[in-house]
């Protein structure tokens, strides 16, 4: 299976863009002008990570508006994992309690908490979020005339 296509924007800011590689039918995003709100449905931690994400996604110019339902799927398991959690430390005064008294394996609670962690982590790479994914994608900044500078003198 090959890598995922790269948006053209994306390619031309690398200066990968080579128009004989892309037919008519190429992927270009919209780059979403203002930072969304959260969706009623979520808890309290879903809101939060949301905002969290969304501010940064939006500063770095890579928050379009086709990425919001996979970005809401993100943040919901984020906060279920959290309830989940909160739960569990104020029923059986922690995780130790739990695993000691609750096979978690098959018990409700931890199924879906394992569920929901395995979830986020899955997707996390999809917007750059974890560090392994981030190191693959370039995001240009504006330069000051004194980073230039710097930069000309940085070994390949």
């Amino acid at each position: 299976m090959g890598r995922k296509k790269l948006p053209i924007d994306q390619l031309k800011e690398n200066g990968n863009y080579r128009p004989s590689r892309h037919g008519e039918h190429h992927l270009t995003t919209s780059v979403s002008k203002s930072i969304p709100k959260p969706p009623s449905r979520f808890n309290r931690y879903a809101r939060d990570e949301w905002r969290r994400i969304t501010k940064e996604l939006h500063s770095l110019g890579m928050l379009s508006n086709i990425d919001l339902g996979a970005l809401g799927l993100l943040c919901e398991q984020y906060g279920r994992a959290l309830e989940i959690d909160f739960h569990i430390r104020s029923k059986f005064n922690g995780w130790a309690a739990y695993l000691a008294t609750v096979d978690y394996k098959t018990d409700m609670h931890g199924k879906a908490y394992n569920s929901a962690v395995e979830y986020y982590f899955k997707n996390l790479g999809l917007f750059g979020i974890s560090p392994a994914e981030r190191a693959k994608i370039q995001i240009h900044s504006e330069e000051t005339p004194e980073k230039k500078k710097i930069n000309q003198f940085k070994p390949l």
